[in-house]
């Protein structure tokens, strides 16, 4: 029987062993998976380490504002009166030259056509001015003629007279007589030269004052007619109706706006960057602008030389507007201010402290996770939100600040 028993308890001395070992085994292997996992983990988070890249960056401002056209205008009434016809409403598109109201002046319509029955009036009288002034430079001419005519028969006269009495054949008085009457010829020929000159005279002036008479009646009716032309405003380039400021039958001032127009859609963004941009910012640097997040591009043409607000206004020109752009529509824009090729670079979330161009941090070579180095980076510098690395790591690295060279948020 004690045999018996003690071979019993031999077996179960023996059984007892490997279950002994299987429990150790159960509690160690869990402990150094958790400990090799959470090492693993420490050293690869993302939120403690950061891969270096090696790639292209670029400088970019930011900025956001609204679609604008740079043809918008304002129609306004060039004369005084009521609103008669308003022939469009708003949102109506309309091609140049189309009539869009029409203002009611009677006082304004009754004055050409008063002015028009003047100016004929005038032109009447002026013509019988001239003809009067033709008929007396007519008669004088024709009355110059006949006294050189006289003139002529008075020294032949003459001549013959003086032979005659030379002879002894006429006497002195008869003489003297005829020598009388060819004075008396040529003072009238010359008096007939003078009247002549004058009625040339007249006659010129009468041409002169009729036409300047003529011009300033042409002028005076061409500016009335202007006048009661612009009661009819029209549309001066294809556009949209955006508002109309009066209605059917409102009192309208001279110089007192009426509607506002615009082209159908915008061709330029309105964008606000901050101030820290402004002397970075130019006309001429290509931008993209996010509209309804479709991309386009474009060109700053425009930089406000003031702040407002802390940000600095610019006008970007769209080359090709997305057919569902609207005026007023909110965009966002972003402009290359520098690009740097194949370059090493992370991004952290917290900007470093940098000095001279240097950085400690702890680096995990490519795919080594379980050990790690200090290397003291250099060539380093801040780029929009990147930290761009001169050398002392490789693309594909993971880097981890050193606590004190974190900097406060």
């Amino acid at each position: 029987m004690d045999r018996i028993l003690e071979e019993v308890s031999r077996q179960q001395a023996q059984n007892r062993a490997p279950k002994k070992w299987l429990a150790l085994v159960a509690i160690v292997l869990p402990i150094t998976l958790i400990t090799v996992f959470a090492s693993w983990a420490k050293y690869s988070a993302k939120s403690d380490w950061l891969l270096v890249t090696r790639g292209s960056i670029e400088a970019n401002a930011a900025g956001v504002g609204q679609l604008v056209s740079s043809n918008q205008q304002v129609l306004v009434s060039a004369e005084p009166g009521f609103v008669e016809v308003i022939t469009a409403g708003v949102g109506d598109e309309l091609g140049e030259g189309a009539a869009l109201m029409r203002i009611r002046n009677p006082q304004l319509v009754a004055e050409l056509e008063s002015a028009k029955i003047d100016a004929r009036r005038d032109s009447l009288e002026r013509e019988a001015s001239l003809l009067r002034a033709t008929q007396d430079l007519e008669r004088a001419e024709l009355e110059l003629l006949q006294a050189e005519a006289a003139e002529v028969v008075a020294r032949s006269e003459l001549s013959m007279n003086k032979e005659l009495a030379d002879r002894g054949i006429m006497s002195r008085i008869a003489l003297q007589q005829a020598e009388a009457r060819a004075l008396q010829t040529q003072a009238g020929r010359e008096a007939a030269r003078r009247l002549s000159l004058l009625a040339q005279d007249q006659k010129q002036k009468q041409e002169d004052l009729a036409r300047e008479a003529e011009a300033g009646w042409k002028l005076r009716l061409q500016r009335l007619e202007q006048r009661v032309s612009s009661l009819s405003i029209s549309f001066p380039a294809r556009g949209v109706v955006k508002r109309l400021a009066a209605r059917v039958g409102d009192a309208i001032a001279a110089g007192q706006v009426v509607a506002e127009i615009g082209p159908p859609r915008p061709d330029r963004a309105i964008v606000r960057f901050p101030q820290r941009f402004s002397s970075a910012l130019a006309p001429g640097l290509e931008a993209s602008v996010f509209v309804l997040d479709q991309r386009t591009k474009g060109k700053i043409v425009r930089v406000s030389a003031d702040l407002a607000g802390g940000q600095v206004e610019t006008e970007i020109k769209v080359d090709d507007m997305p057919a569902s752009a609207r005026i007023d529509m909110a965009v966002r824009a972003e402009v290359t201010l520098s690009r740097q090729v194949d370059v090493l670079f992370v991004e952290p979330l917290d900007e470093p402290s940098v000095i001279d161009g240097q950085v400690s941090v702890e680096v995990l070579s490519s795919g080594d996770y379980f050990s790690k180095r200090s290397v003291r980076l250099s060539g380093v510098s801040i780029s929009d939100g990147r930290m761009i690395i001169g050398g002392g790591v490789s693309a594909g690295d993971r880097i981890r600040f050193l606590e004190e060279q974190q900097s406060s948020p």
